[in-house]
């Protein structure tokens, strides 16, 4: 836990050393999936860690009996939409950098950076979801920071 707390930190220094340092856009942009980034990954030991240890109560719960087996599937499978959607939120960071990649190789200018912001907000807001679908099953995931999300234009 202590090491997502962490990557949290850094994320915040991170994009707080984009402010006010007149970077172009598209570098603010970068600096924010990078946060996200690690925001995403923060989340995914979270995840896994309280998924590991949800296993291990039905494990211990059900150590010999018949029930055993279909206990822990049923254990597993409860937690596998929060995994999957982790994977969605790794995709669309992707999507994003992929979008910052080609703006700068297409040398776009702050003009093009119009469809850049709707995409950084749609990828915070997944993971917004991502992260209270984490909560309602046990998971103690903090939420996306509000200076990430405002410096998107909010997402939720």
């Amino acid at each position: 836990m202590l090491r997502s707390h962490r990557a949290l930190l850094l994320s915040v220094i991170v994009v707080g050393s984009a402010a006010g340092c007149g970077a172009s856009a598209i570098s603010v942009h970068a600096r924010a999936a990078l946060a996200t980034a690690h925001v995403h990954r923060a989340a995914v030991t979270i995840v896994e860690t309280a998924r590991a240890e949800s296993l291990d109560r039905v494990e211990a719960a059900h150590p010999v009996d018949p029930d055993h087996d279909e206990a822990v599937l049923a254990e597993s499978a409860r937690w596998r939409p929060a995994l999957e959607a982790l994977d969605a939120v790794a995709v669309a960071i992707r999507a994003w950098v992929d979008a910052l990649d080609l703006a700068r190789i297409a040398e776009v200018g702050d003009v093009g950076l119009a469809e850049l912001l709707p995409l950084g907000a749609r990828v915070l807001a997944l993971l917004a979801r991502v992260a209270a679908l984490a909560r309602s099953l046990g998971a103690e995931v903090p939420e996306v920071p509000a200076w990430l999300t405002g410096l998107l234009g909010g997402a939720g």
